[in-house]
């Protein structure tokens, strides 16, 4: 883990994904619940997060998605900036979706990685 920061009720620390060797933040709740934007598993897999967006939520993990306050950055008058997006639970309901969405990565690596 690494950087933290606390945005409203959640902490933000930043998840080294296994097998991928890939930052993602990790949003933790005060329930001692786990959350990975799905912004940022698309960024690693290069796939279109808005088209995943809506796939996600057709199928069975639409129920587990959840809109949650990220920070986006510092602005010159130091007050911070928070963006909505859209996150999954970790590890349960982002290793569900990496087996659905495994069919449509392109990347040869990525490809490989996610086998494991």
């Amino acid at each position: 883990m690494g950087d933290t920061g606390t945005i409203r009720t959640h902490t933000v620390t930043i998840l080294i994904l296994p097998h991928f060797e890939y930052a993602v933040p990790l949003l933790h709740d005060p329930d001692a619940h786990h959350y990975v934007p799905l912004y940022a598993l698309c960024c690693l897999l290069r796939l279109s997060a808005t088209d995943e967006l809506h796939r996600v939520r057709r199928v069975v993990l639409g129920w587990s998605l959840c809109l949650l306050s990220l920070p986006r950055g510092v602005s010159r008058a130091s007050a911070s900036h928070h963006v909505a997006a859209w996150c999954l639970p970790y590890p349960t309901a982002v290793g569900s979706w990496f087996w659905q969405v495994s069919q449509r990565v392109r990347d040869r690596e990525r490809k490989a990685q996610l086998r494991r």
